[in-house]
């Protein structure tokens, strides 16, 4: 087999592993169809990183969802984590 080519998006994906902290926990836990369905979205992965990164800095959610999310895709994960995980990654 080539195993010069790339692999098709969805096999780069493995089972999420939710990681030690709780806000993680909660991410897999509650959001992890969005989850998968963002990170196999380039755009939307790229988006992901930037609300982290804003939320990380103080700024309330869901301005950070505005400022980062360009598709439903993103809107849909973002919303996920602030309605279901917000007392555990943005306390």
């Amino acid at each position: 087999p080539d195993r010069t080519s790339p692999l098709p998006r969805s096999d780069l994906i493995a089972p999420l592993d939710p990681g030690g902290t709780p806000c993680s926990q909660c991410i897999v836990n509650a959001c992890c169809q969005q989850t998968i369905t963002c990170l196999n979205s380039a755009q939307c992965a790229t988006a992901m990183g930037c609300f982290q990164a804003c939320v990380l800095e103080g700024t309330p959610a869901a301005q950070c969802q505005t400022q980062c999310c360009q598709s439903g895709t993103c809107t849909a994960w973002t919303s996920c984590v602030i309605n279901n995980c917000a007392s555990s990654c943005f306390p």
